[in-house]
């Protein structure tokens, strides 16, 4: 639900909708096992109105979540934001899961 309710914030603030609610109820009810997946799901919906929920690297065990238009997709996932050399290559880099 957290998801689902950051979702609804984005598009109030911003009073655009990227889901109906049909939409958004569906993807509260997901069934899923890792939160990779659940952010897929939410891809899937919001990827047809041109935006995708991300994600960005911390030094935590905890998942950091935006929304942007994926017209910029390319250029995020260019973003390297952790510079410590103990966390893989691969983490430290902003995420789309599709």
């Amino acid at each position: 639900m957290e998801i689902v309710n950051y979702i609804l914030d984005y598009e109030f603030n911003l009073q655009n909708e990227l889901a109906s609610q049909e939409e958004l109820e569906e993807l509260g009810n997901f069934e899923y096992e890792y939160v990779p997946e659940k952010i897929r799901e939410a891809n899937r919906i919001l990827s047809q109105r041109g935006f995708g929920l991300f994600t960005y690297p911390t030094s935590g065990d905890f998942y950091a979540l935006f929304i942007a238009r994926l017209e910029n997709k390319t250029r995020l996932l260019e973003v390297e934001l952790l510079a410590d050399e103990r966390i893989p290559l691969k983490e430290r880099y902003i995420k789309y899961y599709s």
